[in-house]
């Protein structure tokens, strides 16, 4: 029996712009700005997706 979840947790820096509907330059862009946590394997970033939903909650703004 698998230990791993079923739904991945961790998104790719494209991942993470199909997800937001968002460039990749921008990802990238949050990235460095260490606005959004990545977890990085050697040369690999990974975005948690609760991270990332994290940021876009903290930074949506009530329709007016």
């Amino acid at each position: 029996m698998s230990t791993f979840p079923l739904e991945p947790q961790f998104l790719t820096v494209e991942q993470a712009a199909a997800y937001t509907g968002t460039s990749v330059r921008m990802i990238r862009r949050l990235v460095d700005q260490r606005r959004v946590p990545v977890a990085k394997i050697g040369s690999l970033v990974r975005i948690r997706i609760s991270d990332l939903e994290a940021y876009l909650e903290a930074n949506t703004r009530p329709a007016r």
